[in-house]
């Protein structure tokens, strides 16, 4: 057996486990042959998280959109493992990209459930709190932040319960895998119940897609179910601009790598910017 250490999103420990195993290649065992098989083990930052990643990502797989899993223990997902090429890739044009974004948003929001226990609700303003709690905001982030709680709290209490979805959280390209024409998601470590328009919105802000591209692809997922006004994504993506920059932050608060200070940098930036617009 072989363990290979993979590239898990930017804080999370992913490894391929491979193995050769002896299969059976007629009826009376007289002939065999040695296969390579393969898996994903994922650590997370505890049973609770691994078990919720679980639950949406076997909601994934029995809708063809995910991998199977294959066991969970404590903090540690095994998972099949796909073959295939991140979306991130830089050989795939941004149009292709974002073709690829609707139909999986699409999809996404298709998805049913037959419990809504089985998830947490997402609370946009508990997780601003959680993340700004230890870093340290200049008086224009401060200004930032205040802004997003506002808008938090209106979108938290004004969101239908009816309309609340499973939703992935973090549709960075780097976690749609491309495989024969056909896409899996991985990595549903943020799956919540939500609404379409935060799930459009964190898709938009993690990979800093133009404002002017929101809008054709908002204007492609009009007709799905949950996605209604455009002012309320842009409402959501405001403060998911702010999730962002606060997450690397911590991150880079922890890891002083100063990747993760250019990525806040970046979504601070957009961040002001679209506070800029809706103020108008």
């Amino acid at each position: 057996m072989t363990v290979k250490s993979l590239q898990g999103g930017l804080h999370n420990s992913v490894y391929l486990v491979s193995e050769n195993v002896v299969e059976e290649t007629s009826s009376d065992s007289s002939f065999t042959q040695i296969a390579p098989q393969h898996w994903v083990a994922k650590r997370l930052k505890s049973p609770l998280t691994a078990q919720y990643e679980a639950n949406a990502q076997r909601i994934a797989s029995d809708h063809d959109i995910g991998a199977n899993v294959i066991d969970v223990e404590g903090p540690w997902i095994v998972s099949e493992w796909i073959p295939g090429v991140l979306l991130a890739d830089e050989s795939f044009p941004i149009e292709y990209k974002v073709q690829v974004l609707v139909e999986v948003l699409s999809r996404l929001g298709s998805l049913t459930i037959e419990t809504k226990n089985n998830f947490n609700r997402l609370s946009i303003q508990s997780v601003l709190e959680e993340l700004s709690f230890d870093v340290r905001l200049t008086d224009l982030q401060r200004k930032l932040l205040s802004s997003a709680n506002k808008q938090a709290t209106n979108l938290d209490t004004s969101t239908n319960e009816e309309l609340l979805q499973l939703v992935h959280g973090d549709l960075n390209f780097s976690n749609i895998l491309i495989e024969n024409e056909k896409f899996k998601v991985i990595d549903f470590e943020s799956a919540a119940l939500a609404s379409q328009e935060y799930e459009l919105a964190m898709a938009i802000a993690v990979n800093e897609i133009p404002l002017d591209v929101l809008k054709e692809i908002f204007g492609k997922l009009c007709k799905y179910k949950g996605i209604v006004e455009f002012e309320v994504v842009m409402r959501n993506l405001f403060c998911c601009y702010l999730i962002n920059a606060l997450w690397y932050e911590n991150q880079y608060l922890e890891t002083k790598q100063r990747q993760f200070s250019t990525l806040a940098a970046k979504q601070w930036r957009l961040a002001e910017n679209l506070h800029d617009e809706l103020m108008k």
